[in-house]
């Protein structure tokens, strides 16, 4: 976890074997797991999408916030599952980390080799997909279609916003090769 809050909270003791990455894995089996029954109901935009926000917020988000006794009033400044956001400064969101450099990201038509890890950007988890089709947009039957990649955004660490390069992009990387890490921080008015 990375805690970019001024005031600290204890993590609950029955929660501190269970890893970050760990967590995302069990809603990626789930998704995987419940795929076949996602697909009937493909094609009705609004609730599939509300499963997934729902699933995601309870499996992962409630998990978190639990895990890292963190009380909640304001659910906006958690990160929305799927979505992009204008800026990752003051939401809660997930942070994904390659295991070893180099790294190979995956974009719409082409690849890029990330060399070493660069203080001046960080990657942030978006979604779990097949590198083809993301699990909330419309795609062909497939019952055997596993959420190996991770969907992500590529953003600044100073302004928390796309980098530019990248924000146009279908950006993934293979689920085996990040960890994740939940980030918390505070709210600044600007």
């Amino acid at each position: 976890m990375i805690d970019r809050r001024k005031i600290k909270t204890k993590i609950i003791d029955n929660m501190q074997n269970i890893s970050e990455t760990e967590i995302m894995l069990n809603y990626s089996d789930f998704l995987k797991s419940s795929y076949p029954y996602l697909l009937k109901i493909d094609y009705c935009y609004d609730p599939y999408d509300d499963f997934l926000a729902g699933t995601f917020s309870t499996m992962v988000h409630d998990v978190f916030l639990y895990k890292y006794g963190i009380s909640l009033k304001d659910r906006k400044r958690l990160y929305q599952y799927g979505l992009t956001m204008s800026s990752y400064r003051n939401h809660f969101h997930i942070e994904i980390t390659p295991k070893k450099y180099p790294v190979i990201i995956n974009f719409d038509e082409s690849k890029k080799v990330f060399e070493n890890n660069n203080d001046q950007i960080k990657f942030v988890f978006k979604s779990f997909t097949d590198g083809i089709r993301n699990l909330g947009g419309h795609y062909e039957e497939d019952e055997n279609m596993p959420p190996n990649m991770v969907e992500m955004d590529i953003f600044y660490v100073d302004t928390g916003k796309i980098v530019e390069e990248y924000e146009n992009n279908y950006a993934t990387i293979d689920k085996e090769d990040i960890e994740f890490e939940y980030v918390l921080e505070d709210y600044r008015k600007k």
